[in-house]
């Protein structure tokens, strides 16, 4: 279980560093959001909390969604940026060419790559 989480929260670091996005759009309704992070889980339905992502070290995990469609991305004191996009409720975030989708439900954002899930909720 130990080594599970390990890999877990090892491939959400690595996701988190290397978010990266598609162009610009019309202005978004997200325009001006903070996102904190709080879980997610991986293919095989292994949820983490983010309690249990600071007790290793991952702590305050947030993305802001700017004008003009930058995104900055932190994660335990370490900040990058990228661009994010909106369209048809979609959201697209990267960085470092690599992208990642996700929707936002009830002030819940989920974003997906691969097979890994990361839930944020609106600040």
């Amino acid at each position: 279980m130990k080594r599970r989480l390990s890999i877990l929260l090892s491939v959400l670091l690595v996701l988190s560093l290397t978010l990266v996005g598609c162009g610009k759009e019309a202005a978004s309704k997200y325009e001006g959001t903070t996102w904190t992070m709080t879980g997610g889980k991986d293919a095989s339905g292994i949820e983490v909390t983010a309690e249990q992502l600071e007790q290793v070290g991952v702590s305050d995990f947030t993305l802001e969604l700017k004008k003009d469609g930058v995104v900055t991305a932190s994660v335990s004191g370490t900040t990058s940026e990228g661009t994010w996009s909106e369209k048809d409720g979609e959201l697209t975030i990267g960085m470092d060419g690599d992208n990642l989708t996700g929707t936002v439900e009830d002030n819940k954002m989920t974003v997906v790559q691969d097979d890994m899930t990361l839930i944020f909720e609106k600040k």
